[in-house]
């Protein structure tokens, strides 16, 4: 269980950018070049690139050159763990936006522990 939980705290620490995050939840859904990355997300270049190259260097993401065009999609081996982390977000979402604030609380990573190791 220790070793799930530092699995799901990296891969927590590594969503906890919203540009990444965003980026995951797009390529989630296939691959995509970084151009159109660029204009679905808004997200300006450089600013992308220094997000992309983090998400490669952890492995969650990789690359493929077609021409002058680079090509992202989610890595094979992770793609049902941040899935799984992504649908416990939105699940998380969906209950807190039915309670009053005051019942609310924060999602913790240890959570995540259990969505990692099913």
């Amino acid at each position: 269980m220790g070793r799930l939980i530092v699995l799901a705290e990296d891969l927590l620490r590594l969503l906890g950018s919203t540009n990444r995050l965003r980026i995951v939840e797009r390529l989630v859904a296939g691959e995509c070049s970084v151009k159109t990355l660029e204009a679905e997300l808004a997200i300006r270049q450089p600013t992308l690139s220094q997000q992309l190259g983090e998400l490669r260097k952890a492995g969650l993401v990789i690359d493929r050159r077609e021409a002058q065009s680079v090509h992202y999609s989610m890595a094979p081996d992770h793609i049902e763990q941040v899935q799984r982390v992504l649908s416990a977000l939105n699940g998380a979402d969906a209950q807190r936006s039915h309670k009053p604030k005051s019942e609310t609380r924060p999602v913790h990573a240890a959570q995540f522990g259990r969505v990692l190791s099913d």
